[in-house]
């Protein structure tokens, strides 16, 4: 049976902490592969545009992850009308990966408010859980189990939206991106530049 780690989100943009922890999990866990899956739709950014469509979000993590034939991007998010719900995503993978048993990678802060996602218990059951600690979050009786796997060894300190407040200012960042996405940001003026 292949195993298949799942990392979602806006990856708007993407940078070396999705790349850092998608290594960790595949190699720690002795994953498969890794499947980045962009949000379409999020139901957390109802109020909010994404500062990149999903096109160029999608674009950026395909130049991102090219160097590691592992890592791989899903589209699958399309197939999802409306809100891209981590369980409509999970659904779509498991009949296209029936063979397969799938590693939902979640930060702790998300893992936190995972009880406010849509059918939470179903997503519990239908996957493990792979928990990255983040900066500044306390470790509340965590442990990982048979469907729950915590990992505290590896934190680094970078969010999208510190990176996109950093290029609006003119304040460097290239090193926090993976090879050719800074490039890929100022050809298509992207977050202000």
């Amino acid at each position: 049976m292949r195993k298949i780690g799942v990392l979602g989100g806006s990856f708007d943009p993407v940078h070396i902490g999705h790349l850092h922890i998608a290594d960790y999990a595949l190699t720690n866990l002795k994953l498969d592969y890794i499947l980045f899956v962009p949000d379409l739709k999020s139901p957390y950014k109802k109020t909010k545009k994404y500062n990149a469509d999903y096109i160029r979000r999608l674009d950026m993590l395909k130049i991102a992850v090219k160097k590691e034939r592992r890592f791989k991007v899903s589209e699958i998010a399309k197939k999802i009308k409306g809100y891209t719900y981590t369980i409509e995503v999970l659904k779509k993978l498991k009949k296209n990966f029936s063979d397969s048993d799938l590693y939902l990678i979640l930060g702790l802060d998300s893992f936190y408010d995972l009880r406010n996602w849509k059918d939470y218990e179903e997503i519990i059951k239908s996957c493990r859980l792979v928990i990255f600690k983040r900066p500044g979050l306390n470790v509340r009786n965590i442990r990982s189990n048979d469907r729950t796997i915590f990992i505290s060894k590896t934190e680094i300190n970078i969010s999208s939206s510190e990176i996109r407040k950093s290029i609006l200012v003119d304040k460097s960042c290239r090193y926090l991106l993976p090879d050719g996405i800074f490039d890929y940001i100022k050809k298509n003026h992207l977050y202000g530049l």
